[in-house]
């Protein structure tokens, strides 16, 4: 995980969410570096993680404080 956040340097955290075996409707946080999150588990239903697993696809933004909320990009089709 270090060796991504220092080859990514222009990012101030990197992490990894996965499925949460016990609850598959959960993301929960594995590896990351960068400041602590509040976002420890995180519904599959919400956010742009959520987007990600929603779709199948890689989600990027540039400023997740500006993101769209998931129902809108989903609405939209921007994911």
């Amino acid at each position: 995980m270090r060796e991504i956040a220092k080859n990514l340097s222009y990012y101030n955290w990197t992490g990894f969410y996965m499925l949460y075996p016990v609850d598959p409707g959960t993301l929960v946080l594995g590896p990351f570096v960068g400041d602590p999150t509040p976002h420890v588990r995180i519904p599959v239903t919400e956010g742009i993680c959520g987007a990600a697993v929603a779709t199948g696809k890689t989600v990027i933004v540039d400023d997740v404080n500006s993101d769209p909320p998931l129902s809108l990009l989903l609405d939209q089709n921007e994911v």
